[in-house]
C-alpha cells in the first residue's frame, strides 16, 4: 500500500525529487535521491494489489525493470560526464572515455514508452515462474553470422534489431564463478552510452587501470588503437574457457606504476 515512483519515466510527473504516493492519493516529496523499489505496510482495511492482480505479467515487469536500468545507465554516464565518476548513489567507478568534452552526455531525442501486454508461458509447475518448454541458449561462442541467424531464428529478429539489443551488453559484466568467462565489456559498465559499439567497431580510444581514471595512450599521446587476441581463462582442467578480448596497444601507466604489478589489472 506504498507506492513508489521512478521520476524520469515519462507517464509521471517528472519534475523534482522522488514521490513517494501513499494510501488515498497522497503525494510525498522526499529529500533526495531516486526511490526504485521499497516495501511499505498496509493500514488494517486498507486494499492492497499486485501487478499480476491488475493484469500486469512477469514479462511485463522484467520490461519495465529494463527501462528504468537503461535510464538510471544514462544518468550515471552524464554524472561522469561532469566528473562525477561514481555518481551520487557511491557506485563503482565508470571511466568515459569523453569526460569534460563536448557532446560527451546523452540527450534522447524521446522518452522510453513503458507499454503493458506480454504474456507469461503457462505451466503446471509448482512455481509460477518456471517454464515447462527447454529454454533455448545461444552459444557463447557464435560468431557475428551465428549470432544473426540464431535471433532471426528464436526472436525473427533482423540483423539491424540484433545489432540493436546486443547493446544490452553495454551494462553488466561477466561473473567468473558462473560463466568462466572473465572480461568486462567497458570500462564503464554501469553507465549506457556506445562504448559497447566503439569497441566492436575497434575505435581507437583510452585504456583505463587505476582508480583516478588516467588516460592511457600511446608514446605520442594518442588514444590506444585495438587488437583482438585469444585468452585462455583457463577455470577448467581443460584450460577452458577461450575466449576473444580486446587489447589497447598502449604504453604502461607510469602515473600508477602499472609496470611494477605487470600491467595487469586485479579485477580485469
Amino acid at each position: 500500500c506504498v507506492y513508489f515512483s521512478v521520476p524520469q519515466l515519462p507517464f509521471i510527473d517528472g519534475s523534482g525529487p522522488c514521490r513517494l504516493f501513499g494510501a488515498g492519493g497522497r503525494w510525498n516529496s522526499l529529500s533526495s535521491g531516486r526511490m526504485i523499489a521499497g516495501h511499505g505496510h498496509c493500514p488494517e482495511g486498507t486494499p492492497s494489489w499486485s501487478l499480476q492482480s491488475r493484469g500486469k505479467s512477469r514479462a511485463d515487469l522484467w520490461a519495465f525493470a529494463s527501462l528504468v536500468a537503461i535510464e538510471e545507465g544514462m544518468q550515471r554516464h552524464n554524472w561522469a560526464c561532469d566528473g562525477d565518476r561514481f555518481s551520487p548513489h557511491g557506485g563503482p567507478l565508470m571511466c568515459t572515455q569523453f569526460e569534460g568534452e563536448p557532446g560527451c552526455k546523452i540527450q534522447p531525442s524521446r522518452p522510453l514508452i513503458f507499454k503493458t501486454g506480454r504474456k507469461d508461458c503457462a505451466t503446471t509447475l509448482e512455481k509460477p515462474y518456471m517454464a515447462e518448454e527447454e529454454e533455448v541458449h545461444a552459444d557463447e561462442h557464435f560468431n557475428g553470422t551465428m549470432t544473426v541467424r540464431f535471433m532471426e531464428e528464436n526472436f525473427g529478429f533482423s540483423a539491424k534489431e540484433t545489432v540493436a539489443i546486443m547493446g544490452a551488453h553495454t551494462l553488466g559484466r561477466f561473473h567468473q564463478q558462473q560463466s568462466g568467462h572473465k572480461y568486462v565489456w567497458t570500462t564503464d559498465y554501469q553507465a549506457f552510452n556506445n562504448q559497447y559499439y566503439r569497441n566492436i567497431a575497434g575505435k581507437d580510444d583510452w585504456f583505463f587501470d587505476d582508480s583516478n581514471c588516467t588516460k592511457v595512450g600511446d608514446a605520442w599521446g594518442n588514444k590506444g588503437s585495438a587488437v583482438w587476441i585469444a585468452k585462455m581463462n583457463q577455470v577448467y582442467r581443460t584450460g577452458a574457457p577461450i575466449q576473444w578480448i580486446q587489447k589497447k596497444v598502449v604504453c604502461p601507466n607510469c602515473a600508477d606504476r602499472s609496470y611494477e604489478r605487470g600491467g595487469r589489472h586485479a579485477e580485469r
